[in-house]
C-alpha cells in the first residue's frame, strides 16, 4: 500500500481538505480536527513510506499517518465522496478518500512532536521484512515478562513485533505447528525456531504476493496471499490433515486452528 501510495501521490500538491466529514465513534485523531485542514491545504507530499504497520505520507515539516481500519481509495479522477474521514483533492484532478470501518487512527504529527509508544517501537525495533530481523534478535524477545504469556499474547501486544496482529499471527502459528493458547514457556528449543522461521516466511510471502487475499489494495484490488484461517474463512478445513479447523474468542478476538497439527504442549 505505501509503494503504491508512493508512486501516485509523490510530487502532488493538496489542493482542498475535508476531514472528519462524516464522524465515526472509533476514529481516531492524535489532535483537534481543526488543526487537520490549514496543515495540509497547499502542502506538497513528498512521499510515502511504511512505518510498522503505519501508512505515512511525509510534508515539510510534518507527516499524515493511518493506522489500522483506516482504508484508503485513490482515484486518478475525481470519485464520489460517499462516507469518509478524510477526503483529499490533489493538484492533478486525483483524490485519496480515508474511511473507519470498526476502528482506526488518522494521525498528524510535526516535526518536534514526540512519538507515541507505538511509532516509537516502529522506528526502532527490527522489521521481519528486513535482514535486521536475526534469530539472535528474536530470541531477546523471550524475556521473564514474556514467559507467562500465551503465542497470541506474544505476538500481538506490546509491539515486541510490530506491526504484527492477530489477522496475521494465524497464519503464523499454523505454519509453526503452535497453538495460539499455547504457553511461551513451554516452547522447546526447535519450537523457538520453528516460530521464528514462520514469522519471517509468512509476512514476507504476504507482502511479496501484494498482501492477504482478505485486505485490499490502494485501487481495491484483493491481495494475492491465500489465508489459512480467518473469519471469512472460517469453514475451511487444515490443509494438512483435512480436519475441521477451530473457531473460538480469545483475547478480544477470534482464534483460529487445527486442533491436530498445532500442539499444545
Amino acid at each position: 500500500m505505501s509503494q503504491q501510495l508512493d508512486r501516485a501521490l509523490k510530487h502532488r500538491t493538496i489542493l482542498s481538505v475535508t476531514i472528519n466529514a462524516h464522524p465515526h465513534k472509533f476514529a481516531f485523531f492524535n489532535r483537534d480536527i481543526g488543526d487537520y485542514e490549514p496543515a495540509l491545504q497547499g502542502a506538497q507530499i513528498l512521499g510515502c513510506r511504511a512505518v510498522s504497520s503505519r501508512i505515512q505520507l511525509d510534508f515539510t515539516g510534518k507527516r499524515l499517518m493511518f493506522w489500522d481500519g483506516a482504508r484508503i481509495y485513490y482515484r486518478p479522477e475525481p470519485m464520489p465522496r460517499d462516507k469518509h474521514q478524510l477526503f483529499l483533492q490533489l493538484d492533478d484532478g486525483s483524490c485519496l478518500r480515508v474511511g473507519v470501518e470498526m476502528y482506526g487512527g488518522i494521525e498528524l504529527w510535526f516535526d518536534g512532536d514526540e512519538d507515541n509508544f507505538y511509532i516509537q517501537r516502529a522506528k526502532t525495533a527490527p522489521n521481519p521484512l528486513t535482514n535486521a530481523f536475526t534469530y539472535a534478535y528474536y530470541d531477546t524477545l523471550y524475556d521473564p515478562e514474556s514467559l507467562s504469556l500465551s503465542l497470541k499474547a506474544f505476538l500481538a501486544t506490546q509491539q515486541r513485533i510490530p506491526g504484527l496482529g492477530n489477522g496475521v499471527l494465524q497464519d503464523i502459528l499454523f505454519q509453526a505447528k503452535l497453538h495460539p493458547k499455547r504457553k511461551v514457556l513451554t516452547l522447546r528449543e526447535q519450537e523457538r525456531h520453528d516460530l521464528y522461521d514462520a514469522i519471517v516466511k509468512t509476512i514476507r510471502e504476504m507482502r511479496d504476493q501484494g498482501g492477504r487475499d482478505t485486505e485490499r489494495d490502494l485501487y481495491e484490488q484483493y491481495g494475492g496471499y491465500v489465508t489459512l484461517a480467518n473469519r471469512y474463512h472460517k469453514h475451511l478445513r487444515c490443509p494438512c490433515c483435512d480436519g475441521a479447523l477451530s473457531k473460538e474468542s480469545y483475547m478480544g478476538g477470534a482464534i483460529y486452528y487445527c486442533n491436530a497439527c498445532q500442539k499444545m504442549t
